[in-house]
């Protein structure tokens, strides 16, 4: 049977009966975003827009670490960007920030793990194309906010189009006979199977076209998603531990204020071990826990 957030609170409150169940709760999605924010589980795949000469661009408030970023040239070519950050970039390029635009090499953040933004250098030369309405039911067009310039028979990828779901994925764009800014979805490259979808109302969503012409990223991330009781939680030994470990400390900073900072080490040392793992299984660079709630640093 799963592993789930309730049997870790009623494990928690063995140890601990003095606590309630739902101040557990709290604790355990306090302590579950710092150990996003450290250690790569739970990722997530979130596309980001891209405009024409623009450096950087806000991330979703959710976001509470960037494992990894990689360009969609087109709909199939894309490739991984370097990490890097503004201290080395002053010193190693100090006009880069009127390098004016390109291909993208390199990323960044601007502020801290859990809110801020995403630096790239140079800025790119091109903005993505964002979808504005997709057809249904029945064979799918898609109307693009702007003029698309595509040929007939482009690979477009799709993605993140609410509402109609059908019209998220690789498909071929047929954009004969249909004015400039609509092309309609088929799956095969003769054009011959159109895609089709039933009724569904299209929503207004942040929908992307990953095209010749309009790159869009791919940010590796976690995400703060909020715990319930049912939720599946790591079932290893040591992640049991590192999640009790944080709410121990948390307990000690309510009740038993001259045992936190012990109750706040165990923790950090623990979560710099399964950091040190995680990143070492994945081929990444390491990170140093400098303390609760602040930012990570990368190892050079």
């Amino acid at each position: 049977m799963p592993y789930t957030a309730q049997d870790h609170i009623n494990s928690f409150l063995i140890s601990y009966p003095g606590c309630s169940a739902s101040l557990a709760l709290k604790w355990l999605n306090e302590v579950d975003e710092e150990i996003l924010a450290a250690v790569p589980l739970r990722r997530s795949y979130d596309d980001l827009a891209l405009t024409a000469g623009v450096s950087e661009y806000d991330l979703d408030e959710a976001i509470l670490r960037i494992w990894g970023v990689q360009l969609y040239t087109d709909a199939v070519n894309f490739h991984k960007l370097e990490a890097t950050d503004v201290d080395w970039l002053d010193l190693e390029f100090p006009n880069w920030r009127t390098a004016g635009t390109g291909t993208i090499a390199k990323w960044y953040e601007t502020a801290s793990m859990t809110s801020g933004q995403i630096g790239l250098t140079p800025a790119p030369s091109a903005s993505t194309l964002r979808v504005s309405n997709a057809t249904a039911p029945g064979a799918i067009t898609i109307t693009t906010s702007t003029p698309h310039g595509l040929s007939n028979g482009t690979l477009v990828r799709i993605s993140q189009v609410g509402g109609v779901t059908a019209a998220n994925g690789l498909f071929y764009a047929k954009t004969v006979s249909f004015p400039s800014n609509q092309f309609a979805l088929f799956s095969d490259a003769a054009m011959t199977v159109a895609v089709t979808s039933p009724a569904a109302t299209y929503t207004a969503s942040t929908g992307l076209i990953a095209a010749p012409g309009s790159p869009k990223l791919v940010l590796e991330c976690s995400k703060r998603t909020p715990l319930l009781t049912g939720t599946n939680m790591p079932a290893s030994p040591a992640l049991k531990s590192l999640y009790s470990d944080g709410m121990a400390m948390l307990w000690a900073k309510l009740k038993r204020p001259q045992d936190y900072e012990f109750r706040r080490q165990v923790f950090l040392d623990g979560l710099g071990r399964q950091s040190d793992l995680k990143m070492k299984r994945q081929g990444r660079k390491g990170v140093s826990i400098l303390a609760f709630r602040q930012r990570r640093r990368v190892w050079r």
